[in-house]
């Protein structure tokens, strides 16, 4: 009953990072309105601070499938840029629970962005989204620099597919055939250090 209690007493903490302006606007009302424990931050994460990127928006809120870019669009905004590591230091965040990045094709560097709390280990879960799209931002074989990097740091991801099973990604059973595209067009990974997590996600691995 002990942790019962201590759950109950949990204080959550979340945050949201959204690039396109009008999106940010959008998920900062339905946030005040609901009073859900969680602040909207209009800023593009990526692996540095200080620097800017250009957000499409068509000023209609609601519309995701946009990444950032560098260099101005036709319509649209300036938005500042920002390292989770960054923000996890100002804001004194000691441990992260739940990280969840689909930022259409920088995942790989939003990651990056945060090497000092994955190194440590503060993050229990990651998640990230893989399009091809990736390669064009991060370089050739991105997915799977990213994969194994992630696992040299003690992280072990995984494949998720829409039936709740999983498929290991990372090494040993790294194949290059998994960059190929989903026939959605994207497919997700989550990645747990703690090996009872770990533990759990093996035995929801699909087996033919």
């Amino acid at each position: 009953s002990s942790g019962t209690a201590a759950a109950a007493h949990a204080r959550v903490e979340m945050h949201a990072f959204e690039l396109v302006p009008s999106n940010a606007a959008m998920l900062t009302s339905l946030v005040t309105l609901s009073g859900i424990p969680a602040t909207v931050h209009a800023l593009a994460v990526t692996n540095q601070s200080g620097s800017r990127v250009w957000a499409e928006d068509s000023g209609r809120a609601g519309f995701e499938a946009t990444g950032a870019l560098r260099n101005r669009g036709r319509r649209g905004a300036w938005v500042r840029t920002v390292a989770l590591d960054d923000f996890i230091d100002a804001h004194a965040i000691r441990n992260v629970t739940f990280l969840s990045v689909d930022t259409e094709g920088w995942d790989g560097l939003v990651l990056r962005g945060a090497t000092r709390a994955l190194s440590r280990r503060a993050v229990a879960l990651v998640e990230f989204e893989y399009i091809r799209r990736m390669e064009r931002v991060q370089g050739p074989h991105a997915l799977r620099s990213t994969v194994g990097w992630l696992g040299a740091l003690g992280y072990t991801c995984f494949y998720q597919d829409y039936h709740g099973y999983l498929a290991r990604a990372s090494a040993p059973c790294w194949r290059d055939e998994f960059a190929a595209v989903h026939p959605a067009g994207w497919t997700n990974l989550v990645c747990a250090h703690q090996p009872e997590v770990v533990a759990v996600a093996q035995r929801s691995i699909y087996r033919a």
